[in-house]
């Protein structure tokens, strides 16, 4: 099959040709999501480098091959690639941490997991500075569901794919999610205004 004819048939049908055997069809896949691909994985794998992120797109692409066959019918392809990216994302967590983890015990300082919060004394004048700041305060698996639901507008089913849980915990996570970011905008702008009562 021609470049051409490829760019005629769906994300579902390519993954069914892709499954039985036309592997060239992949090119067809990584042209249309691509930059979607490479978005899930900075939005999920917030430290890693541009070099790094390339990378584990490229596996994202020959995980999307291998499980070709495997694909479920029915399913919108969009919301399963995001999961497949979003579970690479996890593991480089995981890996990152770890690899973070030894090299501090190396060097003899102390372990933790350093949130990138703008700590500078200037006042933040920009909601998008506090939204981030209150994204960065959430658990991974909350911070999950927010960006799924809110940035990237997949609806409750389709985060439950994404992230291979139920529709009911996608709710319970998004409700605890927007609680907590609710509370960290409450108290931020508490501390602004008494700085303003107390100049």
């Amino acid at each position: 099959m021609n470049a051409d004819s490829a760019k005629t048939l769906s994300d579902e049908q390519l993954m069914t040709r892709i499954a039985s055997g036309e592997v060239g069809l992949l090119g067809e896949i990584y042209v249309r999501h691509n930059a979607v691909v490479k978005s899930a994985l900075g939005r999920f794998a917030q430290d890693i480098s541009f070099e790094e992120r390339e990378d584990l797109a490229q596996e994202v692409f020959i995980a999307v091959n291998d499980s070709a066959s495997r694909f479920p019918a029915g399913v919108e392809f969009r919301a399963w690639l995001y999961g497949v990216a979003v579970k690479k994302a996890r593991a480089w967590r995981r890996n990152n941490w770890i690899r973070k983890k030894l090299l501090r015990k190396k060097r003899g300082t102390p372990v933790g997991m350093a949130l990138s919060v703008d700590t500078s004394p200037a006042r933040r004048s920009e909601m998008r500075q506090l939204i981030l700041k209150s994204l960065s305060s959430l658990s991974d698996s909350e911070r999950e569901v927010i960006i799924l639901r809110s940035i990237e507008g997949f609806t409750g089913d389709e985060i439950a794919l994404i992230l291979g849980i139920s529709h009911g915990s996608v709710r319970v996570r998004l409700h605890r999610a927007r609680a907590r970011i609710e509370e960290q905008l409450d108290a931020e702008f508490i501390v602004e205004a008494l700085r303003e009562d107390n100049p």
